[in-house]
C-alpha cells in the first residue's frame, strides 16, 4: 500500500507513465522475469519462469499490450498538445458548439489492429461510425471523430462515444473498449444515474 511514485509528463516521453527500476545485488532486474538471465538478444519478452511478484500482485499487474487510456468530448478540434495538458474534459457543451468531437488516446497499437469509433445521439442513433486499420506499430495513437452542428443546433441530451480496439494474436481476438458521455444543451443536464 505504500505509494512509490506519481504519474507525470516531462515532455520527453510519448505519453504519461511511471518508470520503476528494480535492482538485486546491484544488478538491474525485471521482476516479471525474475532472477534468470535474460540478457541474450534472443530472450523472449514476457513473464519468466520464476517472477518475483506475489500471485496477488501479478493478478493486479496483468500485462496489457494496448490500452485506451484517455477519451473525451470537445466542442472544437482538440489538438494533441491540449489533450496532453488535460483540456477537453468538459461534461457539458453548448447546443451551439460548432462541432461535436469524440477523441481518444491509445498506447501500444500494432500494425493491423482494428480501431472502431462511433458517436451516438441522445436518441441512440449513430452520428458517426468510423473504422480504421492501424498502419504501423506506435507507442501512442491519437484519433478523433466528429460531426458539424446541424443547422438547428444540437438536440439537448446526453451524447455517447464508444471506441474499440481489436487485435488478433495467436489465433485469438483481444479487445479493449472505452466509453464517454457529454451533455449537450441549453438547459441543465439531468442528475447522474445512481
Amino acid at each position: 500500500g505504500q505509494k512509490l511514485g506519481l504519474v507525470g509528463m516531462s515532455g520527453s516521453s510519448e505519453y504519461p507513465h511511471l518508470h520503476i527500476s528494480v535492482y538485486h545485488d546491484k544488478q538491474l532486474i525485471d521482476p516479471f522475469v525474475g532472477l534468470e538471465d535474460r540478457s541474450s538478444p534472443s530472450a523472449k519478452c514476457g513473464l519468466g519462469a520464476a517472477p518475483l511478484w506475489s500471485k496477488k500482485a501479478l493478478a493486479e499487474l496483468a500485462y496489457t499490450p494496448a490500452a485506451i487510456y484517455n477519451v473525451g468530448f470537445a466542442g472544437r478540434k482538440p489538438s494533441e498538445k491540449d489533450v496532453d495538458k488535460g483540456r477537453f474534459r468538459d461534461r457539458e457543451l453548448s447546443d451551439n458548439a460548432p462541432v461535436l468531437i469524440f477523441w481518444s488516446e491509445i498506447f501500444g497499437v500494432e500494425a493491423g489492429d482494428q480501431l472502431h469509433m462511433r458517436m451516438l445521439a441522445p436518441d441512440g442513433s449513430v452520428l458517426v461510425n468510423f473504422n480504421k486499420a492501424i498502419p504501423a506499430r506506435k507507442a501512442r495513437w491519437y484519433q478523433y471523430i466528429g460531426k458539424t452542428r446541424p443547422g438547428f443546433g444540437w438536440p439537448d441530451g446526453t451524447y455517447r462515444g464508444e471506441i474499440t480496439l481489436t487485435r488478433m494474436r495467436n489465433g485469438k481476438t483481444e479487445t479493449t473498449q472505452r466509453r464517454a458521455e457529454v451533455y449537450v444543451g441549453g438547459a441543465a443536464p439531468p442528475p447522474p444515474a445512481q
